[in-house]
């Protein structure tokens, strides 16, 4: 009997340079552990399957049919993605027209992750992207990224990234001084 563990991955058909350059950057980050490392694979990862699902959009939309059941992981992706802001369970289940507990049930075994840890992360990938490409005060970029308490924003910006928005800013913004 084979293990739920056994065929857990993904399949990307891309030799994509942009792609390649990525992971290699990540594999780098990953073997030469600087101080900020993690959160640069973090964000890295970010871009990494931003640019995957860019890529299977560009290659499956001739054959991806509407309101079909032939939804894969990265169309569940690619709508979190999308929609972050304002984006429910149930809003998302409704959309590709599954019951929520379903939809959370296949978002946890393609990744697993919940559906609200996936939309944390998207958030915050968000505004740390904000926090260190503009001068946006952090309240508006947790309101910009779908926060309304910028207490809670801060709680679990601190999870992810385990420093404030504030540190995150200084120590990522490379450009600010250092000439």
């Amino acid at each position: 009997m084979e293990s739920r563990e056994s065929n857990r991955y993904l399949l990307f058909n891309s030799g994509k340079r942009k792609i390649i350059e990525v992971v290699n950057n990540i594999v780098w980050e990953y073997f030469h552990k600087r101080i900020y490392s993690d959160e640069i694979i973090n964000s890295y990862l970010v871009i990494l399957f931003s640019e995957l699902i860019r890529e299977d959009e560009i290659s499956q939309r001739h054959t991806h049919i509407p309101n079909s059941n032939n939804y894969t992981l990265i169309d569940f992706l690619q709508y979190i993605e999308e929609n972050y802001q304002d984006c429910t369970l149930t809003s998302m289940a409704k959309h590709f027209n599954f019951h929520p507990n379903y939809l959370s049930n296949l978002l946890k075994k393609g990744t697993g992750k919940s559906f609200k840890d996936l939309l944390q992360l998207q958030k915050i990938s968000k505004a740390g992207l904000m926090l260190v490409n503009s001068n946006l005060p952090i309240p508006e970029i947790a309101d910009q990224v779908g926060y309304s308490s910028v207490t809670f924003f801060y709680k679990k910006f601190k999870q992810i990234f385990d420093m404030t928005p504030s540190d995150y800013r200084k120590q990522h913004s490379w450009d600010k001084g250092s000439g």
